[in-house]
């Protein structure tokens, strides 16, 4: 989903709602992370029951961390047929969680920020991918993203910097 200027088109004002994101998480595992950002999206309509552990058993088969210049990133998700409306839930962590990494499921990553995807459709999991890759690449941005002091900051800085203008239904 590319528009002319090459940018992602997807409504990113749909996808990063301030009750999504959850700032400063003093959480130890892995899965304790997945948990809390599955229940914030079921609590608050984006996904049907079964979402939260769908995440936790596909990131033990498929792990998600990837390691940055500047950081550890995970983008945990579960299949499209839990999602009711397509939402990302955001956490930064106050210390590092361990996750195992993508591509090379021994190594482990000390993730600071975890994207929990939720698409409705499944063409909408890569336009996902690429537009918070594009978005974590920058170290200035992500740092920007831990820095935040509100989710209301956290979610206008998404909506600015992950997604082009469109819309996502």
């Amino acid at each position: 989903m590319k528009t002319k200027g090459g940018g992602n088109s997807l409504s990113n004002d749909q996808l990063f709602r301030p009750e999504n994101i959850q700032l400063n998480v003093a959480l130890n595992k892995a899965d304790d992370v997945i948990r809390l950002l599955g229940d914030t999206l079921a609590n608050n309509g984006y996904v049907v029951d079964g979402y939260t552990s769908a995440c936790t058993e596909r990131e033990q088969l498929y792990p998600t961390g990837l390691q940055l210049k500047s950081t550890g990133v995970a983008l945990p998700h579960a299949d499209t047929h839990y999602v009711k409306h397509s939402a990302i839930a955001v956490a930064t962590l106050k210390e590092p969680v361990t996750f195992r990494q993508m591509g090379d499921p021994d190594a482990e990553v000390a993730v600071r920020v975890v994207f929990l995807l939720a698409p409705q459709k499944g063409e909408e999991q890569l336009a996902f991918l690429e537009g918070l890759v594009s978005f974590i690449q920058q170290s200035d941005r992500l740092a920007h993203l831990c820095s935040c002091q509100s989710p209301d900051e956290a979610a206008q800085l998404l909506e600015k910097h992950v997604f082009s203008k469109g819309d996502f239904t």
